[in-house]
């Protein structure tokens, strides 16, 4: 009985013996620990940035109206007659150069929704300038103009820059964002005009005249793309269409003030840019696991 249970106890010890054996690594081949297993880092977009932006601003649609006022609308002074007057004037198109800078905040959401608010100011040389000239019958009535057949105008316009303030969503693609925007414009302009009616060929009354700066408020909308390159660095593409109503210029004749005419600019244009932006305290939210 005793031998049995020494045999007994002994087979015990040899066979856990040789199961840990079995677990051990060969000596043929290094151990190696298992390998972490890391999720790919997402982009946050939170925080404020700075940056440059260049392109290209092409004009549509520009165009002036230029419409009588004042006495000239009054039946005693002049018998209700078509008046000088012409409207869709100086339509021009063409593309100028832009460039200017841009500051912004952007506010990532837990679903990967951006919200943002961007600001920017930007260089535009545009230049633009037309003129006309209308023959009618002899003006009848009473009035200074009575008699004359003919008027003129001749007009300059510059807008030298504009800026806009526009809220952005966007949706955070790790990093790249795709985002649409649209807010208010604002421009400043400089402008001279002026106008001269003539009987057979002769300046009669005095010339109506108007010379001036003014700063405009409009709207505009648009879309683009932003991808960061480093946790702080990021280029964008963007596309705006911005519409600007420069309101209503007096042309007074100094001669005879009740008498004017009234000139109405507006100006369109869509806006194609690059830009670089940098980003300031950049992380991302680094994710991983190990198993």
């Amino acid at each position: 009985m005793r031998n049995a249970f020494l045999c007994s106890v002994a087979l015990s010890v040899l066979t856990v013996a040789g199961a840990n054996a079995a677990d051990l690594p060969s000596r043929s081949q290094p151990y190696m620990p298992p390998a972490a297993v890391y999720a790919p880092s997402v982009m946050n977009w939170t925080g404020f940035y700075v940056g440059v932006n260049v392109g290209a601003a092409i004009a549509s649609g520009t165009s002036n109206a230029i419409a009588p006022g004042g006495d000239f609308l009054n039946p005693a002074a002049f018998p209700p007659v078509a008046l000088p007057g012409v409207s869709g004037f100086g339509q021009k198109s063409g593309t100028n150069f832009t460039g200017g800078f841009q500051v912004g905040y952007n506010y990532q959401l837990n679903n990967s929704l951006v919200l943002g608010l961007e600001g920017d100011i930007n260089y535009r040389n545009r230049n633009r300038s037309g003129a006309f000239i209308s023959a009618f019958p002899a003006l009848a009535g009473a009035g200074p103009f009575t008699g004359t057949d003919g008027f003129s105008y001749s007009g300059q316009n510059r807008n030298e820059w504009f800026a806009t303030l526009r809220p952005r969503i966007g949706i955070a693609l790790d990093r790249a964002m795709p985002y649409l925007t649209g807010g208010l414009a604002y421009s400043g302009t400089g402008s001279s005009s002026s106008a001269q009616f003539a009987t057979a060929g002769a300046p009669t009354g005095g010339a109506f005249l108007s010379t001036g700066g003014n700063k405009t408020v409009g709207w505009t909308v648009g879309a683009g793309l932003e991808y960061a390159f480093t946790n702080n660095l990021s280029a964008k593409a963007e596309y705006l269409y911005v519409n600007m109503d420069h309101g209503s210029q007096f042309l007074v004749n100094a001669a005879n003030p009740t008498y004017y005419y009234v000139n109405k600019n507006e100006d369109r244009m869509h806006v194609v840019r690059a830009g670089l932006n940098y980003r300031f305290g950049g992380s991302n939210n680094a994710v991983f696991a190990k198993y």
